[in-house]
């Protein structure tokens, strides 16, 4: 995988100072968060989560804030929908026209790959409206044609505090969440080499 700038680290003191862990934790998921800790990571999706795993695997107490009230980002599992787990994705499909032109679109798309058969099977859809989360509005990591150095740019840290991880940061590994996850791991690495 490639390698990234040097390392950066957001100060836990300036951070809690604002009272942001206030806003962001929920009164029951605060008993037992570090009242001192060594990394604080924003974001608890696939980036945060990696990132928070290495970093703890390497003796660091982590905090992480999350804006919502589940983990895991964009990509999540819920029951609701369907009636059974079903894994919702990081909304690939959008459409101006409404939920149903975007699932007939996918529908076909599924149709053409396995026949039509798949449309006799087909229940139920649902469209997870990326576009309209209030606390992305449709963020992704797509790119101009030639603008792939945008991505290193973006994974660079901030006076030497602040690292950035994510799909969007993961170099040739954007878009998926498994880049997600390896940008969350390349930053702490790069976090411990600033802790020293």
């Amino acid at each position: 995988m490639p390698q990234q700038s040097s390392p950066s680290l957001l100060t836990r003191r300036t951070l809690l100072a604002s009272g942001a862990s206030t806003a962001l934790f929920p009164s029951h998921a605060r008993a037992d968060v570090p009242a001192d800790p060594d990394v604080m990571i924003i974001g608890a999706g696939a980036a945060g989560i990696g990132a928070a795993r290495k970093l703890m695997a390497e003796g660091k107490s982590v905090v992480v804030l999350e804006a919502r009230d589940r983990v895991s980002g964009r990509a999540w599992t819920e029951g609701e929908t369907f009636g059974v787990p079903f894994d919702h994705g990081c909304s690939w499909i959008q459409s101006a026209e409404g939920p149903e032109v975007a699932i007939e679109f996918a529908l076909g798309a599924v149709e053409a790959m396995v026949g039509s058969r798949a449309r006799e099977t087909f229940v139920k859809g649902a469209l997870t409206q990326w576009a309209n989360d209030p606390l992305t509005l449709g963020a992704y990591a797509a790119l101009s044609p030639g603008a792939q150095s945008a991505r290193q740019t973006l994974a660079e840290p901030l006076d030497d505090r602040l690292f950035f991880a994510g799909e969007a940061a993961a170099g040739a590994y954007y878009a998926i969440c498994g880049g997600a996850w390896w940008s969350g791991e390349r930053a702490a690495g790069e976090v411990m080499r600033a802790l020293g």
